[in-house]
């Protein structure tokens, strides 16, 4: 063969090469393209996943947390009748009130002599109408949240 046949194949084959390379270049760069954005929207579905598990575990204890504080509230979180009526009363003195008098600290009104009133165990007096129903739902002084029966009973056990 002449080389003039030549001349014009090569200029052919450096065309199809050029093409070739240019052709797999691109598909190259499509597919690392597409495999970055699967990568980023399966670590995007991964990660929303794993905060909504968390979230769905935290619901979860709170609900027993909340349940349990529910349950031992019911057991044991108010005075019966028999307790409440079992609290010393005493009727203030205009000797016992000194001079300013103080005032409940659940209805707020000043102390007057004559007023009936429960101590608890704490050492806080409130009068009789202001304290039963708070002791009814609750069992603890209204001032220093401490257990009235619990007092009651520590108090009775180290008097002779």
């Amino acid at each position: 063969m002449s080389p003039s046949t030549n001349m014009p194949d090569e200029p052919s084959n450096k065309t199809f090469y050029g093409l070739f390379a240019g052709l797999t270049a691109f598909i190259v760069t499509v597919v690392v393209v597409v495999s970055i954005m699967f990568v980023k929207r399966h670590n995007v579905r991964t990660r929303e996943r794993l905060e909504l598990e968390q979230r769905i575990e935290f619901l979860r204890r709170h609900r027993e947390n909340m349940l349990v504080a529910i349950e031992s509230g019911l057991k044991h979180s108010h005075l019966s009748m028999d307790q409440i009526k079992g609290l010393p009363r005493r009727e203030l003195a205009k000797e016992t009130l000194g001079g300013t008098g103080g005032a409940c600290g659940i209805c707020l009104a000043d102390y007057c002599a004559g007023d009936q009133v429960i101590d608890l165990p704490c050492k806080h007096f409130f009068h009789g109408l202001c304290v039963e129903p708070w002791l009814s739902i609750n069992d603890k002084c209204p001032f220093c949240n401490q257990h009235v029966v619990e007092q009651r009973e520590t108090a009775k056990g180290e008097s002779p």
